[in-house]
């Protein structure tokens, strides 16, 4: 009977038993990996930052993860801009509106002294002009027919003699201008006109003839 035979000789055959040894060095190599993985670090680097295994507790818990505060932005400080110490600019907007001064009237004689009037002065920078107001007259003086300006600082020779005459007091004197101008700019063939007056103050003389300065640069 070779087909029993055949199966006799395949499935009845003895199993030897063979004993298969896993290296188990791979399988630790992993569980120790795996504990590693999830512990905690022995100094955090950063308390603000949750680690690996903080945020897997949270999750654990179904716990919101805690929330960074922003960042703080600096605030940039300006310096603020401080008014000048020499007043300029209050008399920028007194001179337009009107200051008051004293205007010195030159008589026919010398040795007398000027007839004194009280006005007010005003720079019209639209019409480019010193405008000095007597009441029942205006006097004009253009700024690009200023031929010269005199102060006190020049000499009292540079002042008609009547004029000086006329200040009551050193402080007057020392405020006191003299203009000598062309009535119309367009014309400086015609005749020279001169005013004589007194600021209220020797810084009020400074500060009228930087003003005047400028209007003429402009």
């Amino acid at each position: 009977m070779l087909s029993n035979a055949l199966f006799s000789r395949c499935c009845c055959t003895a199993i030897e038993e063979v004993e298969v040894n896993f290296p188990t060095s791979l399988h630790e190599g992993y569980a120790t990996d795996a504990v590693k993985i999830f512990e905690a670090p022995a100094a955090a680097a950063d308390a603000s930052k949750p680690t690996l295994l903080a945020r897997t507790l949270v999750a654990d818990k179904g716990c919101e993860s805690p929330k960074q505060e922003p960042a703080k932005v600096p605030v940039l400080e300006l310096p603020i801009a401080k008014p000048r110490a020499d007043g300029h600019s209050s008399f920028t907007g007194s001179s337009a509106q009107g200051r008051p001064c004293t205007v010195f009237m030159e008589g026919a004689d010398d040795a007398r002294p000027a007839r004194r009037v009280p006005a007010m002065y005003r720079i019209c920078a639209k019409e480019r002009s010193l405008i000095v107001d007597l009441g029942a007259r205006k006097i004009k003086c253009p700024v690009d027919g200023l031929e010269d300006i005199y102060q006190i600082a020049d000499g009292q020779e540079a002042f008609p003699p009547s004029a000086v005459l006329a200040t009551k007091s050193e402080k007057e004197l020392e405020s006191l201008l003299y203009l000598v101008y062309y009535p119309d700019p367009s014309n400086c063939s015609g005749d020279l006109e001169t005013l004589c007056f007194s600021e209220s103050s020797s810084q009020g003389r400074d500060d009228l003839m930087e003003q005047l300065k400028r209007l003429s640069m402009t």
